[in-house]
């Protein structure tokens, strides 16, 4: 067969492929929009938008999108039969799912398809060009099938419930999760990775915009959907390739998504951590409290630590001031002491907040208690900063690169339910010493949520007066006169000179070669990006390219989050994007480093 010949028998594949992609991209949406669905069937439409994003994402990975229809990928070449066969029983499965299939043949295989940025209908042989850009959040693919729907007149929305044949939802998303399993199945490594790392971000998008319990706890209920429910007549070839059980990031979802339902119920409580308040006489100090803020405690035969925040005047013009910071106390002790929260959290248990009356000065703690697996009698903990000027030798590139990619982790699951931490640093990393003085690296603790607050305009900002050693770990914008608001890209900065800390071992101030004085602490900034220092190039010789990239974005910020300047951050759109971004630049980038 000559070249050309070739090529058009793949540009008609392609083109065929796509459109009937196209009419499947039509079918989900249809589902989706169902009008008149009873509430106890929401977490379904939910797990449908999980499997239409799934479908784009391999779709998308195996070329179909019109911008490859020129060259469409050898895969779908070699390929196509199994693909159309596929997106055919996807189709299927749609129609026979409803009580009158006619009405499905009507708008999903209506006669219109997007072909080189231009609407092309066979009915009346009329040519309208697409100019519209999409709306936020949405995949490309996914947004030109839908404006093509509209302009057709075609709208999905005219699907009722009660055309949908009984039972037949559940079996209709069972077989749904089959057919995607079998297409990712189907995909080599290298693809199938980027495929699960694109719906792993879509998941989290989906989770950051749930601003409700209902919606939380619906998709908590739609990842926990087994792919076992599926029909036993669905047909597929090599179906024993089919995924069995969730994948770590689905776990880790459904784990952020019950703990983010936890906290979504503390905001809507009028009176949150009531009952939470440990009295004073409950507490025996049995030290001196420490330059961190920490102080050891035995709380009825329990040896726990307080964690103070700074005293506030008790005064008239102040009141609204006290009353905001008891608030916000009261809600980080709900939500620490939840039971649920994930692993990945990495911060203390959390068993209430108490107050300390000063003379004119109330000052408000929050205290935690020792992890089970530690003998807390004779133990005591280390910070990360300790460490750095402590240990003789540093850990082994391996323990150094875990702690890295456990403290990414745990920042993710902060941003992930809205909140910022603000006092990233690596004298909030905590570990437990022995009485042998044996320290585990294996467990680190991300404390310091003492001035914590909701990732929300409305929240207020409560100032504080931080210390020059606080101020190190400060984004620029957070020292100027006229300082804005702690916002999550400042949290990710900070993340950033901890990580810098963790592979050259060393303090920030050293890294970037400054005293410890408030003059100098705004150049540290540019002094790790400068190239005077040297400071990525020794991270890179010490711990790789790919760990000196996630500092440099991190500590970089703006476009290299995605950001553009002008973009608020505290709008959802903008915080989940955000929020991807921290996903994928620094968590995912950490995890890909095999040691």
């Amino acid at each position: 067969m000559d070249p050309v010949t070739a090529a058009g028998i793949g540009l008609s594949v392609a083109s065929l492929a796509l459109q009937v992609f196209s009419g499947c991209v039509k079918g989900y949406q249809m589902f989706i929009d169902v009008k008149g669905m009873p509430k106890e069937y929401e977490h379904l439409r939910t797990r449908m938008r999980i499997e239409q994003s799934r479908c784009l994402h391999w779709g998308e990975s195996i070329g179909l999108i019109e911008e490859m229809l020129d060259e469409p990928s050898k895969l779908l070449q070699l390929n196509h039969n199994l693909v159309l066969d596929i997106l055919h029983q996807i189709q299927t499965s749609f129609r026979t799912s409803l009580e009158i299939s006619y009405k499905y043949d009507a708008v999903a295989n209506g006669k219109g398809i997007m072909i080189n940025g231009t609407h092309h209908d066979s009915a009346n042989g009329s040519t309208n060009v697409r100019v519209e850009e999409s709306p936020k959040r949405r995949p490309l693919i996914l947004q030109k099938t839908l404006d093509l729907w509209e302009k057709g007149g075609r709208v999905a929305s005219k699907v009722e419930w009660a055309m949908i044949k009984k039972g037949g939802f559940e079996k209709l998303i069972a077989r749904l999760i089959q057919y995607n399993d079998r297409m990712e199945s189907f995909l080599d490594r290298s693809a199938l990775e980027d495929v699960r790392l694109m719906q792993a971000q879509s998941n989290l998008t989906m989770l950051q915009m749930a601003d409700k319990v209902e919606q939380v706890r619906a998709l908590v209920e739609a990842m926990h959907i087994a792919r076992s429910d599926a029909d036993e007549g669905v047909s597929l070839s090599r179906a024993t390739t089919l995924k069995g059980e969730p994948s770590p990031e689905e776990e880790n979802l459904v784990s952020l998504a019950v703990f983010k339902a936890h906290h979504l119920k503390i905001e809507m409580d009028p009176a949150p951590g009531e009952g939470l308040l440990i009295p004073p006489n409950a507490l025996l100090f049995d030290d001196n409290l420490k330059p961190s803020g920490r102080q050891s405690a035995n709380l009825r035969g329990r040896h726990v630590w307080v964690e103070w925040r700074e005293s506030v005047e008790e005064c008239l013009s102040q009141k609204e001031y006290r009353e905001t910071v008891e608030g916000r106390v009261k809600k980080l002790a709900a939500i620490l002491t939840a039971p649920d929260k994930p692993k990945e959290f990495r911060s203390p248990q959390c068993v209430g907040y108490c107050q300390s009356q000063q003379g004119p000065k109330a000052r408000y703690g929050l205290v935690y208690e020792w992890p089970p697996e530690v003998d807390n009698t004779n133990a005591e903990f280390v910070s990360l900063r300790q460490l750095l000027f402590s240990l003789k030798r540093p850990p082994t590139l391996n323990a150094r690169v875990a702690i890295a990619k456990m403290l990414a982790a745990a920042l993710l699951c902060v941003h992930a339910v809205n909140w910022i931490h603000k006092d990233i640093r690596s004298e909030n990393v905590l570990f437990a010493s022995g009485p042998d003085h044996s320290i585990d690296l294996t467990k680190p603790i991300l404390s310091g949520f003492e001035f914590s607050r909701p990732a929300v305009p409305e929240a207020v900002t409560v100032s504080h007066q931080f210390s020059p050693e606080h101020d190190l770990y400060r984004h620029p914008d957070l020292l100027k006169v006229d300082a804005t608001r702690s916002l999550k890209s400042h949290d990710i900065y900070s993340l950033g000179l901890v990580l810098a800390e963790i592979a050259l071992w060393q303090p920030v101030e050293d890294i970037a070669q400054i005293e410890v004085r408030r003059r100098e602490i705004p150049s540290v900034r540019a002094r790790m990006l400068g190239e005077k220092l040297h400071v990525l190039e020794r991270i890179d010789e010490r711990a790789g390219w790919t760990y000196a990239d996630v500092v440099r974005d991190c500590v970089e910020g703006g476009s290299a989050l995605n950001l553009v300047a002008g973009m608020n951050e505290e709008d959802p759109d903008v915080g989940a994007q955000l929020s991807n971004a921290l996903y994928q630049k620094v968590v995912q980038k950490l995890q890909s480093i095999k040691m």
